[in-house]
């Protein structure tokens, strides 16, 4: 069963499961979706196995715990898998879950596993970080992190799952290089809390003063189809964070064949993993005092960066055709160590 939240942000994750229900049902699953508000033990198929639960981002005290509490009370052998499908990296819900579920999945993990039970100002690494560069403040987060829940993290889908990023994906190869008349794409928003206006007002700045020479698309509100367009024309594509580091236009870019330029993601897990040095991606630090010189050597190297655009299309191409979700589907509905799924399994 899907316990699902209405929200753009948050259908990424359980679209697989929807959009390939045939293999799924191969392995003898087949999933059922319901609102999160409507799920109840009322509305359980006998034969349920599994719920995957996204809850709301601001759920009522307690609201989250008494919904785990009630369907675990009434199925006690009922697998459940919490889906966190906010930004950020942090594990903001885990002490509200973690007595309950089996695995918390996420579309981007810390490599470094431990550092989740350390301390950070604001609500993950990144306010942590940037309100310390920047002196700004942040309000302290309202959660800890047990250490139980760690064993339990995985990494899922992101934002290449979405049905509009699947589409463009869905082509064998990308399609043949033309002519690309812009140079940077950097369409940057600023407003948002302290640290993080800060850290994009930075980067805005840094396009505004290295690329002034350049062709530059930066300026102001546009259409999300002329985005699109712009992305198609654009050579390389900058992509600073957001309230986490995996953003929409990562994949947007990669899906066209714009050459991805970001903030180095090596502490990260994610699947797929379009962040390899170099070879998918050109990492920057995140103070950005290289971007200038790395996006100039990008650029007066046109054929290492159609190498590399193509190279990041076909590890998002490979990874929506692979077995991926299938065995994330199985690992949390408890049947990972089996090698035939018994049929007629529901989740």
């Amino acid at each position: 069963m899907l316990a699902y939240q209405d929200d753009v942000l948050a259908y990424p994750q359980f679209a697989p499961f929807l959009r390939n229900a045939e293999s799924f049902a191969a392995h003898g699953i087949h999933f059922r979706s319901i609102p999160y508000a409507k799920l109840s033990t009322c509305n359980l198929p006998d034969s349920l196995d599994a719920v995957f639960l996204q809850s709301t981002y601001s759920p009522a005290e307690g609201e989250v715990e008494g919904l785990l509490r009630t369907l675990k009370e009434g199925r006690p052998h009922l697998e459940i898998a919490y889906f966190d499908w906010f930004a950020p990296a942090d594990l903001r819900f885990a002490e509200k879950v973690d007595q309950w579920v089996s695995h918390y999945v996420k579309k981007s993990l810390l490599r470094e596993r431990s550092a989740y039970l350390q301390k950070v100002a604001g609500h993950s690494n990144l306010s942590d970080y940037f309100s310390s560069r920047f002196g700004t403040e942040n309000p302290p987060p309202t959660w800890t992190v047990p250490s139980s829940i760690l064993p339990k993290l995985c990494v899922g889908p992101s934002f290449s799952t979405s049905p509009d990023l699947v589409r463009l994906f869905q082509r064998r190869h990308l399609p043949a290089e033309k002519p690309r008349p812009i140079d940077v794409h950097a369409r940057i928003a600023t407003k948002g809390t302290p640290w993080y206006s800060a850290m994009r007002s930075k980067a805005a700045a840094s396009i505004e003063c290295h690329f002034s020479d350049l062709i530059v698309a930066s300026k102001g509100i546009i259409s999300k189809s002329k985005y699109m367009r712009e992305l198609q024309h654009s050579k390389v594509c900058f992509s600073p964070f957001g309230y986490g580091e995996v953003c929409w236009r990562d994949f947007e870019a990669v899906a066209v064949g714009a050459v991805l330029v970001k903030p180095d993601m090596s502490h990260l897990e994610t699947d797929p993993d379009i962040y390899l040095p170099f070879d998918t991606y050109i990492p920057v630090r995140w103070d950005l005092a290289d971007l200038n010189e790395r996006v100039r050597a990008a650029l007066a190297d046109p054929i290492g960066m159609r190498r590399m655009a193509v190279r990041a299309f076909e590890v998002v191409r490979d990874h929506l055709r692979g077995p991926a979700m299938v065995d994330l589907a199985m690992r949390c509905s408890g049947h990972a160590d089996q090698h035939s799924v018994a049929p007629n399994r529901d989740c």
